[in-house]
């Protein structure tokens, strides 16, 4: 049974079970008097909660779980938070607008599968597709149950006392609606969630009932958490790491190139969603990740339109077809 790790003084790493890539989420915990704040807690199932269990039956549990933090809203962070807090008596603290994201997902399936009809359709996704997204928002639905025991609303710009420690927070915005860090300025020790992670490129796309242009406001995060004082990151995915601002620049960049190979495929003429994703989608575009897929195209799209690198053509009723503004020409390759 996996058992919490020390990667620092009063810091120690969780690793949770997940059964997709990269195969794991880390929940942190930090020591608060003889008890553990809990950052971030995974997903709904029951090998998830076999090693809660297994930690709570341990004396390293001590004096319990005295706070629950969530650094955002989705199912590998969020998925066990209302067992967790039912089990523990322990408050959940969250961004207000991950808790409205959260509740956005209560809505009757059948409501929320007409909205996402309407707007994939709009869009010129294939009735294949429109399915596929409705799936998959069903099971994120599920894997993120409404939480009905104490929670206490946090916000950027809040300072917690977790064992003597001062974390301030701080939002990361684009990946969702505010994934909030946990930064230790004495110390240089910060906590990322998904914001920014060692190894992955973090997934900006656009979900349905969110940011209809996500990805300026996840560049315009990076350049300001760049800025924080930072020796040591503990992220939701990977091990932790130094390096921050070098990471956050490899970030800005990977986000830039991928916006350039849209703008250079565009140069040989307009192009419509369906084989825009035909051309950087792969394998995922027919499979249950078609909606992530999707919706990181998406964003490029709209990121590039709003600051006027391509413009989207089409009359009213008619499927919206991506190109470059007249006169323009696409980067170098």
């Amino acid at each position: 049974m996996t058992e919490p790790t020390s990667v620092a003084p009063g810091i120690r790493r969780l690793p949770l079970p997940m059964r997709t890539d990269p195969g794991h989420i880390n929940s942190w915990l930090l020591a608060d008097g003889d008890g553990w704040v809990v950052v971030d807690c995974g997903t709904r199932t029951e090998a998830t909660r076999e090693v809660w269990k297994a930690f709570m039956a341990s004396p390293l549990y001590g004096g319990g779980i005295t706070r629950i933090f969530l650094t955002h809203a989705h199912p590998d962070h969020a998925g066990s938070a209302a067992w967790l807090a039912r089990e523990t008596g322990a408050p959940i603290l969250i961004a207000r607008e991950e808790l409205r994201a959260l509740e956005n997902f209560a809505v009757d399936d059948a409501k929320r599968d007409a909205e996402i009809e309407q707007w994939m359709s709009a869009l010129g996704a294939e009735e294949d597709k429109v399915r596929l997204c409705q799936g998959f928002y069903h099971h994120f639905a599920r894997g993120c149950p409404q939480i009905h025991s104490e929670i206490q609303i946090v916000a950027p710009g809040d300072e917690l006392d977790i064992g003597g420690r001062r974390w301030q927070l701080h939002a990361g915005y684009g990946h969702t609606p505010c994934n909030l860090l946990l930064h230790q300025p004495e110390e240089g020790l910060v906590i990322t969630g998904d914001q920014i992670l060692p190894e992955i490129v973090t997934h900006v796309g656009i979900w349905w009932r969110q940011s209809e242009n996500p990805l300026p406001l996840y560049l315009e995060s990076l350049a300001r958490l760049r800025q924080l004082e930072v020796t040591r990151a503990f992220p939701a995915h990977g091990d932790p790491f130094g390096e921050f601002r070098a990471r956050c620049d490899q970030l800005r960049d990977t986000h830039e190139q991928r916006l350039a190979r849209i703008e250079h495929l565009l140069g040989d003429g307009p192009l419509s969603l369906n084989a825009l994703l035909k051309k950087f989608g792969g394998p995922a575009v027919d499979g249950p990740m078609f909606p992530l897929v999707a919706g990181q195209i998406l964003a490029r799209l709209a990121c590039l339109e709003s600051t006027g690198r391509i413009a989207a053509s089409g009359a009213d009723g008619q499927m919206p077809r991506f190109q470059l503004p007249e006169g323009s020409k696409s980067p170098a390759s």
